[in-house]
C-alpha cells in the first residue's frame, strides 16, 4: 500500500487535490484510507471512457466525477462503501474527482459545471 500523503499534491484554490499519477496509484486510490482531510479531494488524471471505478477497501462512501478536457462534469456518481463497479465513465472523460459523500451537492456542483472554477481556480 502506498501512503496517499506522500503523492503529488496541487492547490486549487481553497483545496488541495491528491494526484494519482502512476498506475499503481490510480489502482489504489482510496483503498486503505480513513477519510480525506477537510478541503482534499482525489484526482485521477488520464482516464478514459469507458473505465470503471469501485470502492472496495474505501472506509467512506464517495462522490465520483467524471470530467471531460475542459474540466466540465459529465456526471456525478454516488459511491457506498465496498462497491466492486461504479461505471462506465461516459464518453468524453479525461480525469475523474473523487470526493466525501455530498461534496458536489454541498458546492452547487451539477452535470456541465466547470469544475475547476467551482473550486476556485
Amino acid at each position: 500500500m502506498l501512503d496517499i500523503n506522500l503523492w503529488p499534491q496541487k492547490v486549487v484554490g481553497k483545496y488541495t487535490l491528491i494526484v494519482a499519477e502512476t498506475p499503481r496509484q490510480k489502482k489504489q486510490g482510496l483503498q486503505f484510507t480513513d477519510r480525506l482531510p477537510p478541503n482534499f479531494l482525489m484526482l485521477f488524471p488520464g482516464i478514459n471512457a469507458d473505465s470503471y471505478f469501485h470502492t472496495v477497501n474505501c472506509a467512506f462512501p464517495l462522490d465520483i466525477i467524471p470530467l471531460n478536457s475542459k474540466n466540465r462534469v459529465l456526471d456525478i456518481w454516488s459511491a457506498g462503501v465496498n462497491m466492486k463497479s461504479v461505471g462506465p465513465t461516459p464518453r468524453g472523460t479525461v480525469a475523474i474527482v473523487e470526493a466525501p459523500l455530498g461534496w458536489a451537492r454541498s458546492q452547487n456542483i451539477q452535470v456541465g459545471s466547470d469544475l475547476m472554477k467551482v473550486i476556485g481556480a
